[in-house]
């Protein structure tokens, strides 16, 4: 572990030192002061979407979180990495051009192995979150944040250039009180009918996706069992994500023969 995690940071080393002095040379005007508060904290994924579409933690293994944080190279260089629990890279580092205070561009990207598990929601979370800064893809540019209290903590609200948007906190937040115990799917594997057991004691609204993160179904559970039909559906693995009233959420996966 203890190597990866040395090769990680070398090659995040190289990356920012190959790009220094031509950043440097392409935006020297790039001496727009920020929020100091920007780089002070290590900032936690909340929730946001994506392509129109709910963008949110997975709840396996419990206890995961995604952060970002914001680094002042030197006076003109900045950069944006992001890191994963549970998982033992990074995939993410961009060099960063302020255009002004709340408007900022990714101005190269680098992405390096991730041992998030195929197939697994944190590995689908972090692809996610890859497409929204552009780590795997064109640069969604400009990006604009917003810092604001909320009760005793920051928020950091993020948008990219496509209307997409992520929220974080200047904190770990946790939901004691609504966990994947609350609920039991079956049969899993599924083929016709899958029945849920809702013992939480709340409204819930349960809605799935696909492994790509695109909603297919949702449905409001007011008993304590119900059944949703997903018959229609094609052979894979899918992803149920239950919403209490408070916004809470966590998610379960069944596969469908």
């Amino acid at each position: 572990m203890k190597i990866i995690l040395n090769l990680k940071w070398l090659s995040i080393a190289i990356f920012m030192l190959n790009l220094q002095s031509a950043i440097i040379n392409l935006h020297s005007s790039n001496l727009y002061a920020q929020d100091p508060q920007l780089f002070d904290h290590t900032w936690y994924f909340e929730y946001g979407e994506l392509n129109g579409e709910p963008f949110m933690l997975p709840s396996i293994p419990e206890g995961f979180y995604s952060t970002i944080n914001f680094i002042e190279e030197s006076a003109n260089i900045y950069a944006l990495t992001t890191n994963y629990s549970h998982c033992e890279a990074v995939c993410g580092a961009g060099i960063l051009f302020f255009i002004n205070e709340p408007l900022f561009e990714i101005i190269d990207t680098a992405c390096f192995a991730s041992s998030c598990p195929l197939d697994s929601e944190m590995y689908i979370f972090e692809s996610m979150n890859n497409l929204f800064y552009g780590m795997l893809s064109d640069v969604p540019n400009p990006f604009t944040y917003n810092l604001e209290p909320v009760n005793d903590n920051l928020q950091l609200t993020i948008e990219n250039g496509e209307g997409d948007w992520a929220v974080y906190n200047s904190v770990l937040l946790s939901t004691p009180t609504f966990h994947q115990n609350s609920f039991t799917m079956y049969p899993n594997p599924v083929q016709e009918n899958l029945t849920i057991k809702n013992i939480s004691n709340q409204a819930v609204t349960a809605t799935l996706y696909d492994v790509s993160g695109k909603l297919l179904q949702s449905h409001e559970l007011e008993e304590n069992t119900s059944t949703i039909n997903v018959k229609t559906l094609n052979t894979g693995l899918y992803f149920v994500v239950f919403e209490n009233e408070s916004g809470e959420r966590v998610s379960k996966k069944f596969v469908k023969n």
